[in-house]
């Protein structure tokens, strides 16, 4: 059912969605009005604007950040990519544009409004009423072929500017993605920079809005993802991706996915979903 497929929440409270970076098994459109926000998505982290506009596939670790004291303004649609088959024709495939594409844009003033009323639609529908469903479906279609153009014209740098290229910032994350599987600490990383510990982890939670070991853990379950996808054990996994214990792997993996190692290989396993977790998305 198009019902069980679509979620739809506008958030106005930090508290509400996304406190840790985590992923989905399902695709998510995120539109943001607030003027400073940061953007996780995956190893990269983008500053957002009012009007930027987020594609983020499922499986992909993501979080929102608010980096000043003003009420969170997001409206987010979270769907199984499956649909868009379904609103596909042979001239306009939306599944083929839209079902793994990870994009960041900011919208120009026209496009602002149109995407934002499209988006101030779902909030006139009432989930009892009649066609529902529909309506849901053909918004996101409607938003889909409103961006298309953008989507596909707009440069890398439009797209939103991550912070590989801060000449502070940049060397850190660079350095944590390419020892990802090796031990790793804050000690060890402010002796490789010669910096102050506290001034390291500092400006990293600034600039990222995490902090360092949050980096470093999600990057790592991302890898285990890939890993337990592969068939290897989970204590193979955890050894493999560079967790201290397979206890902690579990742990970790289960606080940014939502279930443990073993229930995610094994819906991998028989091609089913994982499950939701009602916490990170089930509109309240």
């Amino acid at each position: 059912m198009l019902t069980d497929s679509i979620q739809f929440k506008h958030y106005t409270r930090q508290k509400e969605y996304q406190r840790t970076p985590h992923f989905h098994d399902v695709n998510e459109i995120l539109f943001s009005l607030n003027d400073d926000s940061t953007m996780l998505i995956n190893q990269h982290t983008y500053h957002l604007q009012e009007g930027s506009l987020v594609l983020i596939p499922r499986g992909t670790l993501h979080q929102k950040f608010n980096n000043n004291s003003a009420a969170i303004d997001s409206y987010v649609i979270h769907y199984d990519a499956s649909i868009l088959k379904s609103l596909s024709s042979d001239v306009t495939n939306l599944h083929s544009a839209y079902a793994e594409c990870t994009c960041c844009i900011n919208l120009k003033k026209v496009s602002f409004s149109k995407v934002y009323s499209l988006f101030q639609r779902f909030l006139s529908l009432s989930p009892d009423s009649f066609g529902y469903d529909i309506s849901c479906a053909a918004l996101i279609a409607e938003i889909l072929v409103a961006i298309y153009p953008m989507v596909q014209i707009a440069p890398s740098q439009e797209r939103g500017a991550y912070f590989h290229d801060d000449p502070q910032l940049g060397p850190v994350l660079s350095y944590i993605d390419e020892h990802l599987t090796e031990k790793l600490s804050l000690d060890s990383l402010a002796d490789y920079f010669y910096m102050n510990k506290y001034t390291l982890a500092h400006n990293f939670k600034k600039k990222a809005g995490i902090t360092i070991v949050t980096y470093v853990n999600m990057n790592r379950v991302r890898l285990a993802c890939m890993l337990l996808k592969q068939d290897y054990s989970v204590k193979e996994v955890s050894q493999m991706s560079g967790f201290s214990s397979t206890e902690n792997f579990i742990r970790t993996f289960a606080s940014f996915v939502g279930t443990t190692p073993g229930k995610y290989q094994q819906s991998m396993r028989e091609s089913r979903n994982i499950p939701i977790t009602p916490t990170i998305y089930k509109p309240s």
